[in-house]
């Protein structure tokens, strides 16, 4: 029973599920990766918002605390950005941007539905890095820091020689 409550844990902690161990255990690979999906997500947001296929002010309800105002027509998207913007010192110099550039309102938009995707975003990059990894050979299929299966405790690794005689490597 220990046996296989050891196993257990060593089984559930080999692969790497935090930022961190994905960073190490992939690297460039990891980061080229969950980049690319924040992207394809970030630029699938915009068009959508930009098109008109999603509501800015439903997504803006998310985070403002007036969700009547968007819903009566009072403020545009470009103003309700310039005022998020105008609550902090480093965005108050581009507010007068967002006001005049309304794709700039719809890109600030598409960045803060970014924000609430997070946790699908790192899951799909997750469960796509392994699999690429070993695609693109930056990881084989086994992980060289394990033993081999062949390879039993306490045993002595053998190879065969042409004459079908082992002999001690």
């Amino acid at each position: 029973m220990e046996a296989r409550r050891d196993h257990g844990r060593q089984v559930a902690t080999k692969g790497a599920h935090s930022l961190r161990g994905m960073i190490q255990k992939y690297g460039p690979v990891f980061l080229g990766t969950y980049m690319a999906v924040y992207f394809t997500t970030l630029g699938t947001l915009f068009a959508g918002v930009e098109s008109g296929i999603l509501d800015p002010a439903y997504v803006l309800s998310w985070v403002t605390e007036d969700p009547d105002s968007l819903e009566n027509g009072t403020k545009t998207t470009a103003a309700l950005v310039a005022e998020f913007m105008d609550h902090y010192a480093w965005t108050r110099p581009y507010k007068s941007y967002v006001e005049t550039q309304p794709a700039l309102a719809n890109l600030g938009v598409a960045w803060i539905a970014v924000k609430f995707t997070e946790p699908i975003r790192f899951g799909t990059t997750v469960a796509i890095v392994p699999r690429l990894s070993r695609y693109l050979g930056y990881t084989s299929k086994e992980d060289p820091k394990e033993p081999s299966p062949e390879i039993k405790e306490g045993t002595i690794p053998t190879t065969t020689t042409s004459d079908s005689t082992p002999k001690q490597i």
